[in-house]
């Protein structure tokens, strides 16, 4: 983290009234708003049935740590649609300092804030639905979390478990493991990362304070308030069995523990980006199953209070000193072409306003987010320097809906999200235009990251109102479905040239296998026939050739496995600076596509400055 971002300003958040076209989102597919823990704003989305019926249990999701909360936030939020549809109300969170929540890694006491949101988040749950029960289902860190705040009092009454540990140690113990895999494939980067008496996992920090806190964990050692009827869902990953610690020291504490085994647990951790992403259905389908089952109340159904409706719409948040703090807010998108919320990041009251919005789009299917909350850093960043910003989720990623939302597949596999097929496109391009209505600058920055990148070049060839389009580790300017295919194959192929089969069968995940399948099945079909009319070199350069014909400012902050100079008939930076004077070329000294590491995070964020300070000098002129 660079110092600036340790010292990010703070946040003040609002919802705000959906636009676009009324009544289309539901409650099932989720309520975005936020909410209060402390000092703390939850980004948190409510899903449930619009029954009005007062329901017997209701669901509070706690997220798992990282990497992990990317790879599942799809399959979270569908399984969190399907217990609405079957009247389970189920409400989602991002944990302070992650996500789109408040807060930053480095805030002290982080993890004593995780535990307290659990616990207040479950205490107001069930005050809005009336529910006789509250479960709290947990995976991974998340679960270890939920697990401390009921042994610290958190008032809930059943623990659904999936991927966690007894122990703290042993936590940390995987989380050092996944990160050690992660550098294996760029050691070079690894050994440039700086001391730091905390742990970085894959790009995502946890600090010295966090990683005490969770190493002290341990359920065998905690002492639980006693409680009526709980009971505790444990579900093993695949072929590793739950942990025995964790077992016993529930049951030790009086719940009682049913175990369940999983095979699905790698559909719940495949990549979001997979063509072939399923979804763990066997164990959706288990633990409603679970939850419905019998179980003594906690309380009398003529005792339960009656649930206390809350206005989601008008809840406002000031964090930190009075009158300080930049303001977001949340608003529902509906268009025809795109449903999902937008978080409008804002500069304090009073400040003065740079003259034009950026919009930040994220890289593939990772959320609005950005890699490694990149987005929402900068975001924030940006604000306390006067620029408004957006953050949304396109068709079919983060929360935004898509195809996946029409009905359940017993399949449970969901189809590609197509991020740069020509809807996508449109869709990006109606939101914003949904978004200028509410009197938001007229003209426009489009910042993204990879798929996000290109998104914004297409748009920018057609909406003279783009002034700017930063890019980092943008891959192309040209698309097609071919191109897209063809690169699966390669991918596979480099894994196998690199070690042969041995290394293919470690290598290559199951869901890459079947990837490569739908690729090399595409080719088939269509007879390795290439369908492009023109090269890729021409395409790249009439792109650039008439972004700054329209003089919008083209910024490319690009890893070295992502230099575009072959696609721009260029042999390299100076001979593009040559031909393109006006266009901006940062060559960042890795070949991680995905930023993995501390320190190109920090580079990447001195980058995207360095562009802000561009486009706001030019604009002012």
């Amino acid at each position: 983290m660079t110092e600036q971002n340790r010292h990010a300003p703070d946040v003040r958040t609002d919802t705000v009234d959906r636009v676009g076209e009324p009544g289309v989102l539901s409650s099932v597919t989720g309520s975005a708003r936020w909410r209060r823990v402390g000092a703390a704003a939850i980004y948190s989305v409510l899903h449930e049935d619009e029954s009005g019926a007062v329901p017997t249990v209701a669901v509070l999701m706690v997220p798992p740590f990282g990497w992990a909360e990317v790879e599942t936030h799809r399959a979270r939020r569908d399984w969190a649609i399907r217990l609405a549809r079957h009247g389970i109300p189920c409400l989602r969170f991002d944990l302070p300092g992650t996500g789109d929540s408040a807060g930053h890694p480095r805030d002290p006491g982080l993890f004593r804030t995780w535990i307290a949101t659990v616990t207040e988040l479950a205490a107001s749950l069930r005050t809005e639905t009336g529910a006789a029960r509250i479960a709290v289902l947990g995976t991974g860190l998340g679960g270890l979390i939920a697990v401390q705040a009921l042994g610290e009092g958190a008032e809930f009454d059943d623990l659904v478990l999936w991927a966690v540990e007894g122990t703290g140690r042993a936590a940390l113990r995987e989380m050092r493991l996944y990160a050690r895999i992660v550098a294996s494939r760029h050691p070079l980067d690894d050994e440039r990362e700086q001391d730091d008496p905390g742990l970085a996992v894959a790009g995502f920090y946890v600090s010295e304070e966090t990683r005490n806190a969770i190493l002290d964990y341990d359920v065998a050692a905690m002492s639980f308030p006693p409680g009526v009827g709980r009971r505790a869902l444990l579900i093993s990953q695949d072929t590793v069995p739950v942990d025995e610690a964790l077992r016993a020291g529930l049951r030790g504490a009086g719940l009682s523990v049913d175990v369940a085994v999983s095979r699905d647990y790698a559909d719940f951790r495949a990549h979001p980006q997979s063509l072939t992403l399923r979804r763990p259905l066997t164990t959706i389908r288990r633990v409603a199953e679970w939850l419905a089952g019998p179980a003594q109340t906690s309380r009398a159904v003529s005792e339960r209070p009656p649930p206390v409706r809350v206005d989601r719409g008008t809840v406002t948040e000031r964090i930190g000193e009075a009158g300080g703090g930049v303001v977001e807010s949340i608003v529902d998108i509906v268009t025809p072409t795109i449903a999902t919320p937008v978080v409008i990041c804002e500069p304090p009251p009073g400040q003065a306003r740079q003259p034009f919005l950026a919009v930040f789009l994220s890289a593939g299917a990772i959320r609005k987010t950005g890699p490694h909350r990149l987005w929402v850093e900068a975001a924030r960043r940006w604000a306390a320097r006067g620029v408004v910003s957006v953050r949304f989720d396109i068709p079919g990623v983060g929360d935004a809906g898509g195809r996946a939302d029409s009905g359940d597949d017993e399949r449970g596999q969901v189809s590609d999200v197509g991020v740069n097929s020509p809807a996508t496109i449109s869709a990006v391009a109606e939101a914003v235009q949904v978004l200028r209505h509410r009197g938001l600058p007229e003209n426009l920055m489009f910042v993204g990251f990879c798929s996000g990148g290109y998104l914004g070049v297409m748009v920018a060839l057609s909406d003279p109102r783009v002034r700017a389009v930063t890019a980092v580790n943008l891959e192309g300017f040209a698309y097609s479905e071919d191109l897209y295919q063809l690169r699966m194959i390669e991918r596979i192929g480099a894994v196998a040239r690199q070690g042969g089969i041995r290394r293919l069968r470690q290598g290559v995940s199951r869901h890459q296998v079947l990837q490569f399948r739908a690729a090399l099945s595409y080719w088939i079909r269509s007879g390795f026939r290439h369908r492009r009319s023109l090269d890729r070199r021409d395409v790249g350069r009439l792109v650039v050739d008439r972004m700054l014909e329209q003089h919008v400012a083209v910024t490319l902050i690009n890893s070295r496995s992502a230099c575009l100079y072959d696609e721009l008939g260029v042999s390299g930076r100076a001979e593009a600076a040559e031909r393109w004077p006006e266009l901006a070329i940062h060559e960042l000294p890795s070949e991680d596509h995905m930023a993995c590491v501390l320190w190109l995070q920090e580079m990447i964020h001195e980058r995207l400055d360095g562009a802000l300070d561009r486009v706001s000098a030019e604009l002012s002129r």
